[in-house]
């Protein structure tokens, strides 16, 4: 008999995004309005609302609304004008018949001549636009990690359906040699043996059913259902393997450019470029004026005036070079991660686009296959064992045989499943 497990090779993936969930999120049985309210035909969730239930959470909303601030407050912070400055001076002399003293009050404000400042707004522009670029990767990594729990709950469901299935099966044929057991026609080693088999099934399926509840807590968790509010199983509806092959690589190398990786890169390329072009200009001076009042004289006699001013500081030492050479590598260092990342995405999809064509095509093949032969066949093991032309054994055998052959045809549609998740990952989008 095959152990059933669901496959460990993104179990910390989707460790990872739970354990995120739970650090900015309410925890277990917190839920959003009406979030106990489970309804569907006959009960059981789908994958839309699924989604839906994450999507209302109001930790994640909170989570994406600040960071969108806080990228707003960057632009905004790049188009302040610099602060005017006030500035108050007072010199006193003390003579032998009287005292005189000056009075300077000025208000002085540089300005920006070269254009540094329109283009740092433009960077920073780029740069919140790589933001969002991040804040909607966030979110949709957060989607599809919960659609893999969802489809992980699913296909424990209907592991644990299938091997309940196969238990009934068994334990009729274990009635039926009862009855031959007391009719004389069988051994009582054959009905030993198959009420052993019988047991070792039923600890199988507790062993199925405790792995199908931890995930179904887990997705709980994520979409903010309690414990006690959810509905006997089935618990969740929807079909496990993709409806479409996910196509030829060649055809999801069009949507590389949806790849968030790749287009934050590229707004962030954009930004620095804009800092290299505002730090050649630092050889520009800023322009500083300055206003005020002046009073000077003797306490019985002074005389009043004002003050302006104007200064340009001399750019002979530093013109910027140490931060145009920073802003000029950071470029070069953003366009050569581009261009690896944009290879590494292409093999990955043609990888994984070749992986998901073999695996829906044999989780469809083994699925016929299934559906037409493996009951044939075990009725066929059944009355040959009645001919006697079968051992218990061998009778075993056929009913693990039908279970597996059941169980592998499950685990191919996940893996299928799985690629396609994995491949809309690396496009940034839903295959349709």
């Amino acid at each position: 008999m095959k152990a059933f497990s669901i496959g460990n090779n993104r179990v910390r993936h989707a460790r990872a995004m739970i354990m995120l969930l739970f650090a900015v999120g309410t925890g277990w049985g917190t839920s959003t309005a009406g979030a106990d309210d489970l309804s569907g035909d006959p009960g059981a969730l789908t994958e839309s609302q699924v989604l839906d239930r994450l999507r209302a959470r109001a930790d994640i909303q909170a989570i994406l609304v600040g960071e969108e601030r806080a990228a707003q407050a960057e632009v905004i912070g790049a188009g302040l004008l610099s602060n005017p400055e006030l500035a108050y001076e007072r010199e006193q002399l003390f003579g032998a018949d009287a005292t005189e003293s000056e009075d300077v009050a000025t208000v002085s404000k540089s300005f920006d001549i070269s254009g540094r400042r329109r283009l740092q707004i433009s960077a920073a522009e780029h740069r919140g636009a790589a933001s969002k670029v991040q804040r909607d990767k966030w979110r949709f990594e957060l989607e599809q990690d919960t659609r893999l729990l969802f489809y992980r709950v699913l296909y424990a469901q209907q592991a644990a359906s299938t091997t309940g299935a196969w238990i009934e099966r068994l334990d009729g044929t274990v009635r039926e040699v009862e009855l031959r057991f007391k009719a004389g026609d069988t051994s009582g080693y054959d009905l030993l043996r198959l009420r052993r088999e019988l047991s070792l099934a039923r600890a199988e399926l507790a062993r199925v059913d405790a792995e199908r509840n931890r995930w179904w807590e887990i997705l709980a968790a994520c979409i903010g259902i309690s414990s006690a509010a959810a509905h006997p199983w089935p618990r969740v509806s929807g079909q496990l393997v993709p409806r479409t092959a996910p196509g030829g690589g060649a055809r999801l190398q069009e949507g590389l450019a949806d790849n968030p990786d790749l287009r934050a890169l590229t707004s962030q390329i954009a930004a620095t470029r804009l800092e290299v072009e505002a730090a050649d200009r630092l050889w520009v001076p800023e322009l500083n004026l300055s206003a005020g009042y002046k009073t000077a004289g003797a306490a019985a006699e002074r005389a009043h005036g004002f003050v302006v001013g104007l200064s340009i500081p001399l750019p002979l030492f530093d013109r910027g070079q140490g931060e145009r050479a920073a802003h000029r590598a950071s470029a070069r260092i953003a366009e050569a991660r581009r261009t690896l990342i944009s290879r590494r995405i292409r093999g990955r999809i043609n990888g994984l686009a070749a992986e998901g064509e073999t695996l829906l095509s044999a989780a469809r093949v083994l699925r016929e296959e299934v559906a037409r032969t493996s009951t044939t066949l075990l009725e066929t093991a059944k009355a040959a064992y009645r001919g006697g032309e079968l051992s218990v054994v061998e009778l075993i055998d056929a009913h693990g045989a039908h279970l597996e052959a059941e169980l592998q045809a499950l685990e191919l549609e996940l893996k299928a499943r799985e690629t396609q998740l994995d491949l809309e990952r690396l496009i940034g989008g839903r295959i349709r």
